[in-house]
């Protein structure tokens, strides 16, 4: 609502008023009506409000539902917001003579001070070292850290005993946000599932924690047999962990069909790298960061079809080399480019369906 409306009702309200009246600006009239016509402003816009706030969606598609009030609507149909995850990992232990290490000891990334992680056993550190397994102490996609990231140790032990990750940690997502939410309880709503149908399918491998899309084929291998294509929520392959843990949620809830013979099969969308090389001009901005995480974006849009009307997960899509091009000329700082790119040519890159693009390495070469 802004002031035209309230300026609209006022001149409503004074073209009503009888003839023999005065009502220019200024008189008692238009004083007294003034302040009225503002309230009745003021609760137009509380009206819209709580129209909006009784809807997911507004008419735009913007999610307008939040929070609390989100899950208590979605929980009426008997869905819940999926929950973060805790990344695991490894971690390699020293000591100059053999010393205790506790289960629980904390270890963090110095870089990233907030990301705690905790050993899972206890184990004795030595001058040949010993691997521990470790989990992050709060749930989020930010516990998935590089490796040799993790080097610091919290406690008495920090002086007596070296730690690193010999390899990156991963399995961490963060909760489902409010959009992702109401994307996926709108798409439950559009795609009924029924006893066992392939909608079915897909809404129980996305009520998996960190599985945001799923591509189902039924009878792929024969009759009764059924194959989930999974989609992390980080737009990417899930892990071989998540992948058995999506199995074993479906086979605990899906009808009792076939038999051993007739399984369901659950795999990781395919990656496929999308590699950008090109020759830049700029004004002396550093230009690289802002690229790849615009770049990144589009992809991410890409992977399931986050714009309306596009192909999802479950259909081919394509990468389109200019649409790539356009997003580095709105990068700030480029001037111009030429050479550019994808995967070594020039052609658009096609993304069958269970597969998703992500981003590889990013080569923009500053030329003078």
């Amino acid at each position: 609502m802004d002031d035209s409306l309230a300026a609209q009702i006022l001149t409503n309200m004074l073209n009503n008023t009888p003839s023999d009246i005065d009502t220019r600006e200024g008189t008692p009239t238009y004083t007294a009506a003034a302040p009225i016509a503002d309230e009745i402003m003021n609760l137009y816009a509380e009206l819209k409000a709580q129209e909006e706030e009784g809807f997911i969606v507004n008419e735009s598609g913007e999610v307008t539902m939040s929070g609390n009030k989100l899950d208590s609507f979605v929980a009426m149909w008997g869905e819940t917001r999926k929950s973060g995850g805790r990344a695991t990992g490894q971690a390699l232990l020293k000591a100059d003579e053999p010393t205790p290490v506790p289960a629980g000891t904390q270890l963090f990334a110095p870089a990233t001070l907030n990301i705690l992680f905790v050993t899972n056993e206890d184990v004795t550190a030595t001058p040949v070292g010993v691997t521990v397994g470790i989990t992050a102490v709060f749930e989020g996609a930010d516990g998935n850290v590089s490796a040799g990231a993790i080097t610091g140790v919290v406690g008495d032990l920090a002086d007596i005993i070296t730690v690193t990750n010999p390899i990156e940690t991963d399995n961490g997502f963060d909760e489902e946000s409010d959009e992702e939410l109401a994307k996926r309880f709108l798409n439950n709503r559009r795609r009924p599932a029924t006893s066992g149908n392939p909608n079915h399918y897909h809404q129980w491998a996305t009520e998996v924690p960190g599985i945001v899309d799923a591509y189902v084929i039924p009878v792929w291998n024969g009759p009764n047999t059924v194959k989930v294509i999974v989609l992390s929520s980080d737009y990417g392959a899930p892990t071989p962990e998540k992948v058995a843990e999506v199995k074993e949620y479906i086979d605990s809830v899906r009808p009792v069909i076939g038999s051993e013979n007739d399984p369901i099969t659950v795999e990781a969308a395919k990656e496929i790298p999308i590699n950008i090389t090109a020759n830049v001009q700029t004004n002396g901005m550093d230009v690289q960061t802002e690229y790849t995480a615009a770049a990144t974006a589009y992809l991410e849009d890409l992977a399931t079809g986050e714009t309306e009307g596009a192909p999802g997960f479950d259909q081919e899509r394509t990468v389109r080399v200019v649409r790539l091009q356009n997003i580095l000329l709105d990068t700030e700082g480029i001037i111009d480019f030429t050479n550019f790119t994808v995967n070594g040519g020039t052609a658009n890159v096609v993304i069958p369906a269970g597969s998703v693009p992500v981003l590889g390495s990013v080569i923009l070469n500053v030329q003078p």
